[in-house]
């Protein structure tokens, strides 16, 4: 299975809990702390696969991946700051507006699978495929592996 399947699998779960999250804002559930805390456990889990393995492998490829990588790392970060202005309102017992962390999710996700991991995948031998796999089905496997980028 390409590296690339994996990943497009994990955003539209991403994506799903994200749907999932914003439904349940808009009906003003009881359960929204507890999707955002989902949510954001497996964000981090799917950030830290991305930048703790697969970027690794990426950089020492070629430079335009180096500078792809720190574009993507970037988006990363404003991910997660958007992530915590949600985190913050909900602290705060205030509603959230998700619509900028879904937006920059979803251009971010849509770079990724059309463009990044298709390019990527050309690149990776079988062996680095199989490293990447199996690093990550092991932390997304692991309900208990809370690791963080």
């Amino acid at each position: 299975m390409p590296v690339r399947n994996i990943m497009i699998q994990e955003h539209q779960r991403l994506n799903s809990m994200l749907d999932e999250l914003e439904w349940s804002l808009s009906k003003n559930s009881t359960n929204i702390k507890e999707l955002f805390d989902k949510f954001k456990a497996n964000l981090e889990k799917h950030f830290y696969i991305e930048e703790k393995i697969i970027f690794d492998i990426a950089v020492n490829m070629k430079q335009e991946d180096v500078e792809t990588n720190f574009d993507l790392m970037t988006e990363h970060g404003e991910i997660i700051s958007e992530l915590k202005k949600v985190e913050n309102d909900l602290n705060m017992n205030n509603m959230p507006d998700i619509t900028e962390l879904k937006d920059k999710l979803i251009k971010h996700t849509n770079f990724e699978d059309l463009f990044f991991y298709p390019r990527l995948q050309e690149k990776l031998s079988e062996q680095q495929t199989a490293f990447i796999i199996d690093k990550s089905r092991e932390i997304l496997d692991n309900p208990k592996d809370n690791r963080k980028t």
